[in-house]
């Protein structure tokens, strides 16, 4: 299966990188910590809600990540566990991809808005600004 990652998922990705290699060692003995008492209910409090919201067009990324976020949590099996993380990380992806994006649009139209004419390419970055 062919995987197509995009110039804004590779960035994400290469701040995550830059964010672990300023946290230092890998931490491997550290029990998971899920399937505790509550997780189920937890998990399916989240879903239900993120549903609702769905339901009623008022969804938003943080619904979506709180419901992720639970699953895991609500996880005894490691192999499950880790593809609901790897999900939950594609989403969280995303979510700094739409971030990404509408930061984007709006130095563009501040851009325009400044020059009056064509479009400018913007900088994510202040200290290319």
């Amino acid at each position: 299966m062919a995987v197509l990652i995009t110039i804004s998922t590779q960035r994400v990705f290469a701040d995550v990188a830059k964010v672990r290699a300023g946290v230092g060692g890998v931490r491997r003995d550290l029990p998971h910590g899920t399937a505790d008492l509550n997780d189920d209910e937890l998990h399916a409090f989240t879903a239900a809600v993120a549903d609702n919201l769905d339901a009623r067009g008022e969804l938003t990324w943080r619904a979506l990540v709180e419901a992720r976020v639970q699953a895991a949590f609500a996880e005894p099996d490691p192999g499950l566990l880790r593809r609901k993380l790897v999900e939950l990380m594609a989403l969280c992806s995303e979510w700094v991809e739409a971030i990404d994006h509408e930061t984007a649009a709006a130095l563009l139209a501040e851009a325009e808005d400044r020059q009056g004419s064509g479009p400018v390419e913007p900088s994510l970055f202040a200290e290319e600004r």
